[in-house]
């Protein structure tokens, strides 16, 4: 009885399990690394919240107290709210076709003089873009 009760949970919870998506691979900005990731784990169609990550080469020492915008190519700029001091920038847009979404990312830092960037992470596989001439 046991036995059966534990396979059941096991396969229920690798029924359950959420598909992993194509994540876009992570950029450098101002010798500062910026990765993506979303909730939920797979791009849908409507409300996702996306995690701006800034953090050192080893991911060791993040980078905090930045201005960080971030938009789909059919909204308006919208500010990313800090997750405490660990250099996460979180903030839910809607997405209107998940199999091509390109997030853009403007991030603002004061070191001396203020820099200004934008970095543009495309959640689109690599095998579905398409080529423009």
């Amino acid at each position: 009885m046991k036995r059966t009760l534990l396979i059941t949970l096991f396969i229920l919870a690798n029924c359950s399990a959420e598909p992993e998506g194509y994540v876009p691979p992570e950029q450098v900005w101002n010798d500062w690394h910026v990765r993506i990731e979303t909730r939920p784990g797979v791009l849908r169609a409507g409300m996702n919240e996306f995690l701006v990550i800034i953090s050192d080469t080893r991911g060791l020492r993040p980078r905090e107290n930045m201005l960080v915008k971030i938009r789909m190519p059919h909204s308006d700029w919208i500010q990313a709210m800090p997750d405490g001091g660990v250099g996460v920038y979180r903030r839910a847009l809607p997405v209107r076709d998940p199999a091509h979404a390109v997030l853009h990312v403007y991030i603002k830092e004061e070191a001396g003089k203020w820099r200004e960037g934008q970095l543009y992470f495309d959640f689109s596989p690599p095998e579905y873009r398409v080529a423009t001439p």
